[in-house]
């Protein structure tokens, strides 16, 4: 018959039947066409309060009884593919059918009991495909068949059908995406002043787990704290009620770098007020009649009304997918800290120094991808915890430093851990899959889906004691708790008698007695409670993995640094007796990732120096500074002759890198990259590095350096570490200079922070240099030319673009004379003729600057006649122009040409003399 119909199609025949019943398809499901849909309550894509994830159905479409089945349900889960059972198949209708079609290769038809466009696969084929589009992003539902077209006929009615179940990427549990964390993230947001400052409560999940976690937190306007939460959490799905978030709010969301998916929330039905959030939890995590459990009491009384609000958003986004019960009746609650116990690193901080991920949003290059040697999935989970939030208290990080230097020096039990850790699974999400299966299958679910519902839970419960049983094994030799999880399996055995089959495949279930007496549902359901009650022991066993997998992880790497020397870092406590003012103290400092990124690279050490010790006794200021002002040439990416891109931290950012990553301080306790160091403990790092702007948010990026600037301004303390580069580049010269200043004078004089500053505002350097808070401090460079043997940048140069610009990567004391600009566009590949027009307009430049500064005073009073349109500020910069001349040599390069040329070309008759 196929081959007939191939036959007949070969030679034109049929295939205008086909496109006929296509049309007639397109013509009556036309309200799913982007021109004429609507969402269920008839409103458009654009409208206020559009809802993508439901569709209107006009009630003159004529639908089989069938279809109106189907339609029924897809109205309500338009974001949804859903398998429709039909007999012995599931079949995919119209939008879905499109979806299936491109993504498993499935052959579109415009038949059977759709009368639309289809495809479909046998039962046997559903789960494999389901499991295919999930992991492509996809959500997907099935509707199954509750009872016989034998049952159904008996009543004279279509077969009854429901949705049973909706698979998502955040909320799968028996195979999940990833072996990183997947979160679902539910927001609620209050406006607290009128200045933008907000109250955000939150709760998200970890389905594979079986973990929920609730927090709140004030945030400012810059949307720093709610930054920071997304960099921690990493959501897949974040969850809001619709219409609910402030511009600043949704801006920020929109700044989000890692992909993620939003989904608003019906107000009150969805995501209920404040005041209705308790009773909407009513049934869920023992709340019962407005209380709260003694199970997790703690947690839910602790949260705030606006988190358990955020929790119940939760909970309907659950209930809608069919997993509200699965997914809630045995999970653990526990309230969410960003920073108790740990150094605080920001959202921006995370992100500027690439420690989660590189600059493009990929794995190489990063800190974790530097550290991470782990061997099982929970520890590279607990990796990037312990990434975001570092230890902050001595004897936490000298314990942790202590469990890694022994590892490293007893090679032997290094390898016997890392060994035992490989036979291990992933006993977390084990333990997640035995709380899910805890309840059993819905009542009035046909034979077929309670038997495998039984079997899933079954396969459940044998994995975790399995799983439990060769973690305990593994850990016999290290842990205390190995003894008590050995009880607590006993006890489990004690019921069970556990056939012999190789690992992974389901043990048959036997009791001891009194099997007959149980229907087999609620025997596997006794089981599993029986386990679960020992949830704490196995939760232990689960954390000690991970510790043991990353301090393993944390030797190795350590080990492998054979690019330079390595030490361990000496952690002082101030007020202690150790040291009385924040000091920094890194000898000899380099950044793995950075050489690791530069194929021609070689570790390159220099030496930060912020703050002496006491034993010190160094009477120097410089070095006795908190402060570093670092100038000289910068630049991103060089490309080689050959044409292939090595990826440098050049100049300035180089020097900043280096002492700013948290592995250089003491945020991973473990060997630092160095050949000493000794730091007092620092509270928070912040960040401002690099131009960016966020277009689609309406940001500009002067906008986002400010904020990330007021951020730094508001929050620093004298045991923070301030980064800063270039700041003020975003806007005119001398306002960007004057926030420049402003910023470097009140964070030496006020705040009194470990601080490393950035810029290409050389005059900045003049006003600091004998400040005894401020130590300048250089990024040596080379000017190499074929004419002439080469020559140190520190003593000047010519700008011909004929010059090669060599960079060191080297610290030196003063002040660069020059940012060295021609040269480096030149190595970016500006075109020769374009570098050499610069360079002739640098020249021309200067002398007509110079001309200005001769005129003195007579400059001044022109400029007092003629600078209507000018500020007070702009005109002040005139009125010091004397004093200038006084103290600066033009030819040495230390005005800022660009920005007093700027004013100049705004004067009124600027080109009479």
């Amino acid at each position: 018959m196929q081959r007939r119909r191939k036959m007949r199609r070969a030679f034109g025949e049929g295939v205008e039947k086909d496109e006929g019943a296509r049309e007639q398809v397109r013509k009556k499901f036309f309200w799913l066409e982007e021109k004429h849909i609507c969402d269920g309550s008839g409103k458009r894509p654009g409208d206020e309060g559009y809802d993508v994830r439901t569709v209107k159905v006009p009630r003159e479409t004529k639908l089989s009884d069938s279809q109106k089945q189907y339609w029924d349900i897809k109205s309500q889960y338009r974001d949804v593919m859903l398998f429709f059972k039909v007999g012995k198949f599931y079949e995919l209708y119209e939008e879905d059918a499109q979806i299936g079609a491109d993504e498993l290769g499935w052959k579109m038809t415009v038949s059977g009991v759709g009368h639309c466009r289809q495809v479909g696969c046998p039962e046997s084929g559903v789960s494999a495909a389901t499991e295919k589009l999930v992991a492509r992003g996809h959500k997907v539902g099935l509707i199954e068949q509750l009872e016989t077209s034998a049952e159904a006929k008996q009543f004279k009615r279509v077969v009854r059908r429901e949705l049973v179940k909706v698979f998502t990427p955040a909320t799968l549990v028996d195979t999940p995406v990833r072996d990183a964390a997947v979160h679902v993230l539910a927001l609620g947001e209050k406006e607290v002043c009128l200045g933008g400052e907000v109250r955000l409560g939150f709760a998200f999940m970890e389905a594979a787990t079986g973990r929920f976690f609730l927090g709140h937190l004030m945030d400012s306007p810059a949307r720093t704290g709610l930054q920071t939460l997304l960099s921690h959490v990493a959501p897949h799905e974040l969850l809001h009620a619709r219409g609910s978030l402030s511009a600043d709010t949704r801006a920020a969301l929109k700044r989000v770098s890692t992909k993620m998916q939003v989904t608003a929330l019906t107000p009150d039905y969805e995501f209920p007020s404040e005041e209705e959030a308790v009773a909407m939890l009513e049934g869920y995590f023992g709340v019962k009649s407005g209380e709260f459990g003694s199970r997790h009491e703690h947690a839910l009384k602790e949260a705030g009304s606006l988190s358990l609000a955020a929790l119940a958003a939760l909970v309907a986004h659950l209930r809608r997918l069919k997993l509200g019960v699965e997914l809630t009746a045995a999970a653990e609650v526990a309230p969410y800290e960003m920073y108790t116990g740990a150094m605080k690193l920001d959202g921006a901080t995370l992100q500027n120094l690439e420690l989660l991920e590189n600059s493009e949003g990929g794995h190489e290059g990063s800190l974790l991808a530097h550290l991470d040697c782990c061997v099982t999935a929970p520890g590279r989970r607990l990796l990037r915890k312990w990434i975001c939030r570092p230890l902050r208290h001595v004897a936490a990080i000298e314990e942790r430093l202590d469990a890694v230097q022994e590892l490293r020096e007893r090679a032997e039990l290094l390898g016997e851990v890392r060994r035992r850790l490989r036979g291990c699974g992933d006993l977390e999400r084990c333990l997640g899959r035995a709380r899910a299966a805890s309840t059993g299958p819905t009542n009035g679910l046909p034979d077929h889906l309670v038997a495998a519902s039984n079997k899933r839970r079954l396969a459940a419960l044998g994995a975790a004691v399995r799983e439990v049983q060769a973690v305990q094994a593994a850990l016999t030799f290290a842990v205390k708790g190995c003894s008590e999880a050995q009880e607590g399996l006993a006890n489990v055995e004690a019921s069970l008698t556990w056939p012999r089959a190789p690992r992974g495949a389901p043990p048959t279930l036997g009791m001891a007695s009194d099997v007959e007496a149980y229907e087999e549902a609620e025997a596997i359901g006794s089981l599993l409670e029986m386990f679960l009650a020992h949830s704490t022991t196995w939760n232990e066993l689960a954390v000690h993995l991970a510790k043991w997998d990353v301090l393993a992880a944390f030797a190795i790497s350590a080990s492998n640094q054979s690019d330079g020397a390595v030490c361990r870092p000496r952690v002082l406590q101030r007020g202690a007796g150790q040291a009385d003012r924040p000091l920094l103290q890194l000898r000899g400092v380099w950044h793995p990732c950075a050489v690791a990124a530069c194929a021609r690279g070689s570790v390159i050490p220099n030496d930060v120096v912020l703050g002496t010790s006491q034993e010190d006794g160094n009477a120097d200021s410089s070095a006795a500074a908190r402060a570093m002002l670092l100038t000289g040439p910068n630049m991103g990416e060089v490309h080689s002759a050959e044409g292939h891109v090595h990826r440098h931290h050049h100049g300035a950012n180089r020097a900043l890198m280096d002492p700013a990553s948290p592995r250089a301080p003491h945020a991973q306790p473990d060997t630092v990259p160095a050949e000493s160091c000794t730091l007092t403990v620092v509270d928070t790092i912040f960040t401002r590095l690099g131009a960016q702007d966020h277009i689609v948010a309406g940001e500009s990026t002067f906008h986002v350096e400010c904020m990330e600037a007021a951020h730094v301004l508001r929050n620093a303390t004298s045991d923070s570490l301030v980064v800063l580069d270039e700041l003020g580049r975003g806007t005119s010269t001398f306002d960007g200079f004057s926030i420049a200043h402003a910023t470097l004078s009140y964070l030496t004089s006020t705040v009194g922070c470990r601080l490393l500053f950035a810029t290409h505002y050389h005059p900045l350097a003049d006003d600091f240099q004998s400040s005894s808070l401020v130590r300048l401090q250089h990024m040596a460079a080379q000017i190499s030319s074929t004419s002439a043997p080469e020559t140190d940048a520190s003593s000047g140069g010519d700008k011909s673009p004929k010059e090669r610009l060599v960079f060191l990567y080297k610290l030196k004391e003063g002040c660069c004379p020059k940012s060295y600009g021609l040269q480096v566009a030149s190595l970016a590949g500006l075109p020769a003729e374009v570098v050499t027009a610069g360079s002739e307009a640098a020249v021309r430049l200067e002398e007509s600057l110079a001309h200005v500064f001769e005129a003195g005073a007579a400059t001044q009073s022109t400029c007092r006649t003629d600078s209507s349109d000018l500020t007070n500020h702009e005109i002040a910069v005139f009125d010091d122009l004397s004093e200038w001349q006084g103290r600066t040599n033009v030819a040495e390069g230390h005005l800022d040409y660009a920005g007093l040329l700027d004013i100049w070309h705004r004067l009124p008759g600027k080109h009479s003399n």
